[in-house]
């Protein structure tokens, strides 16, 4: 069995096994090839597209798993959310929570969704032997780019909602939390061999915030995941409080503000750990000595995964990044 599939189950395997965040991104020849005539919409309407952004990185760069090219939100238009993509901004909900109300947000409807993300999996699966792992965001963290125009990184407005509003807050994330997990199963049924949980803002949630207003949530989606497929839970920030939240996940993915020997001295031993490296790092020297750190941290765990702590950078050198997965693969698990 290969390396990622191994690992991500805790089975024997000859190397560690090494994917990106974002690697099908804006760093890749390939990439901008589609991105300098076509638009992030026109690009994810055609899953030939999707297979080949989301195929190049394993060609490329050596990594041991791809993730399937898309964004988290992506199954939006399925609920009556009408996002656009602007380069400078990312994501802009055209009709969002507090311009339209809660009711914008309608139910997901599974049976008459039918985007190209999964129709590409599908081709990814016919064409390609290695993994590839789905992916959808959690649901605070969805909810943080439909509550305004733009994205609400620091939750400020999230946060006036929980407090001043906790029912509308409910409503909306009992509707997110459905769509997501929906979303999960179809990508699971398509074939996927793991599935994460990308929760990036959800550090800027003091403990008692997420344990009271996001753990009810994102518990019941990661064991509705973790029944079908292996799962991994990334979020950033929240090394003081995670690990104790008992969420089951089979990996955390973790950022690079993590100490991350301590981190794993606290994590029981069948749980996985993932991530760790500053994605700034990754174009200098400097990068192979906390990889080289990061695999001393984790040493004896069979469920590690090597992996930046956030997505890949636009600026990112993709012969610097091959030789990093080199020098992973070269130390022996």
């Amino acid at each position: 069995m290969d390396p990622f599939r191994s690992a991500i189950r805790g089975n024997d395997h000859d190397r560690i096994p090494v994917w990106f965040m974002r690697q099908a991104g804006r760093y890749l020849p390939s990439y901008m090839k589609y991105r300098q005539r076509m638009n992030i919409e026109e690009m994810m309407s055609s899953p030939d597209i999707i297979v080949e952004v989301t195929h190049d990185p394993v060609e490329r760069i050596g990594v041991d798993a791809a993730i399937i090219f898309a964004d988290i939100t992506t199954p939006l238009n399925g609920m009556g959310i009408r996002i656009r993509f602007q380069d400078s901004l990312g994501p802009i909900t055209e009709n969002n929570i507090e311009r339209s109300g809660v009711s914008v947000l309608e139910e997901f409807d599974a049976s008459s969704f039918d985007h190209p993300v999964l129709r590409a999996i599908s081709q990814y699966k016919e064409r390609y032997p290695e993994p590839l792992i789905g992916f959808a965001g959690g649901p605070v963290t969805i909810l943080s780019y439909i509550i305004s125009d733009s994205v609400d990184r620091d939750l400020f407005r999230v946060k006036r909602m929980m407090i001043t509003d906790e029912q509308a807050y409910r409503t909306v994330m009992r509707r997110l939390t459905d769509m997501v997990i929906a979303f999960a199963r179809m990508q699971i049924m398509r074939g996927v061999d793991a599935f994460q949980i990308f929760d990036s803002w959800a550090g800027y949630l003091s403990p008692g915030e997420y344990e009271r207003f996001v753990k009810p949530y994102m518990h019941e989606i990661l064991q509705e995941i973790s029944d079908s497929v292996p799962s991994i839970y990334f979020s950033t920030m929240t090394s003081s409080y995670i690990a104790d939240m008992d969420l089951p996940a089979d990996f955390y993915s973790i950022d690079w503000r993590v100490d991350m020997h301590r981190f794993s001295s606290v994590l029981p031993h069948e749980i996985g750990i993932q991530g760790n490296l500053d994605p700034a790092v990754v174009n200098y020297d400097y990068a192979i000595g906390e990889a080289r750190r990061i695999i001393e941290s984790v040493s004896g765990r069979q469920r590690y995964i090597f992996n930046t702590g956030h997505g890949l950078m636009p600026s990112t050198d993709p012969e610097k990044l091959k030789r990093l997965v080199e020098y992973v693969h070269s130390v022996n698990p």
